[in-house]
């Protein structure tokens, strides 16, 4: 494995570590708050609902911390995808205007230049297709 990937896979470990510390002790903190009966019964119906609390801690942090990386993944992704296609688009346009030179170009004192008449602009534009 790479570094990148056992950074990860350390980043990920140390998230599930809290996220069981913050269950362990949503649950202690359940236990002391609701702690108001002694008899047998009683007691295992408090650990339940401790249990239950901290189980529904841990998912809601769970799903926020996947929830969080996917947002962030997406956008990373999104903008690969807007970075690529302004690529594209430059480099259509770089040989539409090389095309455009060849076409309608003309020498003036050595230098080709591009006369802006409506037909070269509709060509540009890429209006004349055909």
């Amino acid at each position: 494995m790479n570094n990148s990937s056992n950074k990860a896979l350390r980043d990920l470990g140390i998230f599930y570590c809290a996220v069981f510390v913050l269950s362990l002790a949503a649950s202690c903190i359940a236990l002391w708050l609701y702690w108001d009966a002694w008899r047998l019964d009683d007691l295992v119906q408090q650990i339940a609902n401790a249990s239950s609390a901290s189980a529904g801690i841990a998912l809601l942090a769970t799903i926020l911390k996947e929830a969080g990386s996917f947002m962030v993944l997406a956008a990373m992704k999104i903008k690969e995808w807007q970075d690529r296609a302004r690529k594209e688009e430059r480099e259509r346009l770089r040989k539409r205007q090389a095309e455009a030179y060849e076409r309608f170009g003309f020498e003036v004192d050595g230098v080709l230049v591009l006369p802006r008449t409506p037909e070269v602009e509709r060509f540009l534009a890429g209006e004349n297709e055909g």
